[in-house]
């Protein structure tokens, strides 16, 4: 006696290739972050509750002095008052070693998620099933982009043409491999 099993709706096709796109980024987003945890900037800037009110003890403390835009008569005034003659970014130094290690960090994850971009996007050409392989391709697609986003304005014009020209490489290759023995 067969038995008749009943085709799978495209809707659901969708759907399920939808919460895979979702699920997989998800678990890519939070297994880099596990592995790799982002740099904060509290770990590079504590809070400083000092106020420098001249130069060489801001530069010191490994901030930034910038001086005030006054008049002769401003500067006379503001001396009689006591007051500075210019203000300290007291955050200068330690922000742009926070800026270097967030370029860095975006970097290495932009790395790691194109490798497992094109793996996911490997894995949607070559699995023979409908749902799976459309949800592990769009999953690649879609950390390509998140990947992109999170690191391009970092990237220097070379990176990106490399970059661009691997990937291109690779769908090209996938795309042929593919698509070569259906014609």
């Amino acid at each position: 006696m067969e038995t008749h099993t009943p085709p799978v709706s495209k809707i659901l096709s969708w759907t399920l290739a939808v919460a895979i796109v979702i699920v997989v980024n998800l678990f890519f987003f939070y297994a880099i972050s596990a592995v790799s945890p982002q740099p904060e900037l509290q770990s590079f800037c504590p809070v400083q509750p000092a106020t420098y009110t001249d130069a060489q003890s801001c530069v010191t403390a490994g901030g930034q002095w910038t001086n005030d835009q006054l008049t002769p008569a401003q500067v006379t005034d503001t001396v009689k008052a006591g007051q500075p003659l210019g203000y300290c970014d007291a955050n200068f130094t330690c922000n742009a070693q926070f800026t270097h290690a967030t370029s860095l960090y975006n970097r290495n994850v932009f790395i790691v998620l194109i490798v497992l971009s094109l793996v996911m996007i490997v894995l949607g050409v070559f699995v023979p099933l409908e749902a799976l392989s459309i949800g592990f391709a769009w999953s690649g697609i879609v950390s390509l982009i998140i990947a992109s986003g999170r690191y391009w304005s970092d990237a220097d014009s070379w990176m990106k043409v490399l970059i661009l020209a691997v990937a291109l490489a690779l769908l090209i290759w996938v795309a042929v491999r593919k698509f070569r023995r259906h014609q």
